[in-house]
């Protein structure tokens, strides 16, 4: 029971995190003007289809590039910076507007 309650308290803490890292990047993102290379727009797409569109995108792209994945699911906040994370991909920023997410992603070689 305690290592579940550990468990649950890690994930809480992670989400946490990366929730004010995307909160962070919706504020530096104010200040530059990013120009996607590609758009991916997954709103109304169940989850997990904003994510697999995003890799199926990045998969396609070409080093350097970047990939603005448009989505209105919540759980986006989460599985794109986990999956970023996990692989050699850079997530610039995150812009909210309403509840609508951009995830701006960048590609690596």
């Amino acid at each position: 029971m305690t290592g579940r309650i550990v468990s649950i308290l890690n994930k809480w803490v992670f989400y946490t995190i990366l929730l004010r890292r995307a909160a962070y990047f919706h504020a530096y993102m104010t200040q530059l003007d990013i120009e996607p290379t590609d758009t991916v727009d997954s709103r109304g797409a169940a989850c997990p289809g904003p994510l697999m569109d995003l890799i199926g995108q990045v998969r396609s792209a070409d080093a350097g590039d970047v990939v603005l994945l448009l989505s209105d699911s919540d759980r986006s906040l989460t599985d794109v910076p986990e999956w970023v994370d996990e692989t050699d991909n850079e997530l610039i920023a995150v812009d909210e507007t309403g509840d609508e997410y951009g995830f701006y992603v960048g590609v690596s070689g």
